[in-house]
């Protein structure tokens, strides 16, 4: 006979088994260790290379911008000109940073302007005159290598771009100390043991994050530098000049020829790929140990429940009762159960199946309605941009053609004031549609607060239509009005705000010649405005959907009633809030149209408070601090056509200033000041003895209730949302003035 194989107990086939296991798993891990190991390295030198490369982009964006601007100031008609005195203080007006500033130059290497000096100071001829005429023989920008600035004294590096004009050739410079790069260095936040340097292509160090006082200005490390001439990027290990082994990445610009170096000491390199590995190495192997003790002591139990099992049959076999002890397997003992279940099992899973088919016919039907849903919700999204495009560019348009209009014909009174009119009226265009979407997005998420108080219907729509009357909106329809007195409680504003647009809605598609008839009535308990036209009527299907927001009848081509689709959803929501209902009624498409807004009634108050008429506003001093230089220079314009003594600055510490120096009655504020904000001005004006008085007026472009409040709380009297509307600026500059110094 064949010698049978040998007979092993679980326990030693389970002990086989996890040996078999941990053998090769303890070679897989070396070499995943190992692996790992390396990728911790690349990925520290990828660390570096890519911090090499963000500063290079960094310089080489400061370079661009620079060149961008300098070719902007070639253009400047002051300088084609020859005025000099005017060129010099357009420069000096864009001075913003003490490392950075503007010279001009003509073919001879004299320099004419300097931004960082008084004009007509005495200016010697560049300490690089030889390259004045390489730079006029190309139409390129160039940029410099570290030389010492003939008027400051001080190394300095320029972007220089040729311009040529009939009367001569000149070079506009924009100069940098190196303080400049060292901040653009700063940028990239490397730890405190990187070293990242700047160079130009002479070796010469531009900046340093490190030693910069001592080594700026002096050639750099020759073994660096010969690496960094050989190739544009490269890698390198060195000693530094701190004395410390580093691994050097370089990168150098192709636009300046200069190349950024960031060394990393080799202990930094190495130490967290070690660290982790350890890391890695001692997780295995608790792991690997775990596992070792989890599959003996599983092993031990399922032998002796094995055993049991045999030792149970054997009893069975033998006619025996087996002790009733556990065997420690449910299995066993779940046997004869588990057959019983079998039949009600397999029609439970019949019943199931039945079930889930219907489920699932269910969840097809809705599938099939919400993909149906996002389809049309995708197509009122596609055509609410549309819409939002035509109705932006046609007041755009007509603006850019009014301002060519007057720069070609602005000394003709009756052209120029007919553009005037053209911008003023498609500017306060866009202002009400970028008020109706802020107003639509607060509304339907529940940020508006009502102001309640009795209003009488009527008088309101009378007012409305009076407003309209005086824009030219009635003139080419026929208004029939049936007001009867009607009180409500509601916010002013937003009752402003419901009557305007149903009755600008009517207008709008009611043909010219048609009918506009407005009741007002009191009805039971409520108080019933109704607005009927004779216009295009509304199609059956859309009339459920009319509230939408969006929604609009199917547009044409021609956009002639324009509009976003938001009226009337603003309409709604805000009858909502106040607790009202709305309706649109419609006989079909020509058949004109109907809106029914109905509030709860109110008996009439007992009296009216009469307000007080401001006083006539009295010329003012008033500081307008804006960063933007147009919009300050336009609103000092403004103020000063009407009779005030107007002052700009530029940024917050220069209105802290001139608010001290100069005491005005009124300062206006823009509260996205750079560096220092509106609110921290407003903040010194009023923690300062001398300033705390000024009248103080926060100017933004956010318009909600919490940037109101914000704005109060900051120590501001008042609050208005750009662009800024002339009336009310100078109704809030009579509240002010009533009021007196704070």
């Amino acid at each position: 006979m064949a010698a049978s194989a040998p007979v092993i107990k679980v326990r030693t086939h389970l002990l086989l088994m996890v040996a078999a296991v941990l053998l090769p798993a303890a070679a897989f891990s070396a070499a995943a260790l190992a692996m790992l190991l390396q990728s911790e390295r690349e990925s520290a030198h990828r660390s570096v290379h890519e911090t090499a490369k963000f500063v290079s982009l960094a310089v080489d964006g400061e370079l661009s911008r620079a060149e961008s601007s300098l070719r902007l100031l070639a253009t400047s008609e002051k300088l084609a000109r020859g005025e000099l005195q005017s060129f010099h203080e357009r420069l000096s007006r864009g001075q913003f940073n003490t490392a950075t500033w503007t010279l001009l130059t003509d073919a001879q290497g004299k320099l004419l302007l300097n931004s960082r000096v008084p004009y007509g100071t005495p200016l010697p001829v560049r300490t690089d005159p030889s390259q004045i005429p390489v730079i006029l023989a190309t139409t390129q920008a160039t940029v410099s290598d570290m030389f010492i600035g003939a008027h400051s004294r001080r190394q300095i590096v320029t972007v220089n771009v040729p311009v040529h004009l009939p009367q001569g050739d000149y070079v506009l410079s924009q100069a940098f100390l190196p303080e400049f790069f060292s901040n653009v260095l700063a940028q990239a936040r490397p730890p405190s043991n990187w070293i990242i340097g700047l160079f130009d292509s002479q070796s010469v160090s531009i900046a340093r994050t490190h030693r910069a006082d001592e080594l700026v200005g002096k050639p750099v490390n020759a073994q660096l530098y010969r690496a960094s001439r050989q190739a544009a990027v490269g890698e390198l290990r060195h000693i530094s000049r701190e004395g410390v082994e580093v691994f050097d990445v370089f990168s150098r610009s192709p636009v300046s020829g200069w190349t950024v170096a960031v060394g990393v000491p080799i202990a930094d390199i190495d130490a967290p790929s070690l660290r982790a590995v350890s890391f890695a190495a001692l997780g295995l192997i608790a792991t690997l140990l775990f596992g070792t003790w989890l599959a003996l002591r599983n092993g031990a139990r399922l032998a002796g429940s094995i055993s049991g099992a045999a030792n149970a049959a054997a009893m069975i076999g033998r006619g025996d009762v087996p002790a009733g002890k556990s065997l420690r397997l449910k299995e066993l003992d779940q046997l004869h159960e588990a057959m019983q279940k079998a039949h009600i099992a397999l029609v439970e899973e019949k019943e199931a199946r039945a079930s889930a088919e219907a489920g699932r016919q269910v969840l097809f039907i809705s599938e099939q309605a919400a993909r149906a849903d996002a389809e049309s919700q995708n197509k009122a999204k596609d055509a609410f941009l549309a819409m939002l495009g035509h109705e932006l560019r046609n007041p755009l348009s007509a603006i850019s053609g009014a301002v060519k209009v007057v720069k070609l014909h602005g000394g003709v009174p009756a052209v120029s004031g007919h553009a005037m009119e053209v911008i003023d009226r498609q500017s306060g265009h866009l202002a009400n549609i970028v008020d109706d979407l802020l107003d639509v997005s607060r509304v339907m998420s529940g940020k508006i607060r009502l102001d309640r108080r009795p209003i009488d219907l009527s008088t309101k729509v009378r007012r409305v239509l009076a407003t309209l009357e005086a824009a030219g909106r009635t003139q080419r329809h026929t208004v029939e009005l049936d007001l009867q007195e009607a009180w409500v409680d509601a916010d002013i504003t937003r009752l402003d705000q419901i009557v305007s647009n149903l009755l600008v809605n009517a207008f709008k598609y009611t043909p010219d010649g048609g009918v506009i008839t407005v009741t007002v009535r009191v009805q039971g308990d409520e108080s019933v405005l109704t607005v009927a036209d004779t216009g295009v009527g509304i199609d059956a299907a859309l009339l459920p959907q009319i509230f939408d927001i969006f929604v609009q009848a199917t547009p044409s081509l021609d956009r002639a009633q324009g509009g976003l689709g938001v009226g009337l959803a603003l309409v709604r929501q805000l009858m909502l809030l106040h607790g009202a209902r709305i309706v649109a009624e419609s006989d079909g498409p020509g058949r004109g149209s109907r809106f029914t807004a109905a509030f709860q009634r109110i008996e009439p108050p007992a009296a009216v408070q009469a307000q007080r008429e401001p006083e006539e506003l009295r010329p003012m001093r008033i500081l307008v601090i804006e960063d933007h230089a147009d919009a300050r220079d336009t609103l000092c314009d403004l103020l000063q056509l009407s009779g005030h003594a107007a002052e700009g600055a530029r940024d917050g510490p220069e209105g802290i200033f001139k608010a001290a120096a100069g005491q005005p009655d009124v300062a206006i504020v823009d509260i996205g000041l750079p560096g220092l904000s509106g609110y921290e001005v407003a903040a010194r004006l009023r923690g300062d003895e001398v300033t705390r008085h000024i009248r103080l007026i926060a100017l933004t472009g956010y318009g909600q209730e919490q940037d109101r409040q914000l704005a109060l709380e900051a120590g501001f009297d008042t609050h208005l949302v750009k662009p800024v509307n002339a009336e009310l600026l100078f109704k809030a500059l009579e509240e002010l003035q009533a009021l007196g110094p704070q």
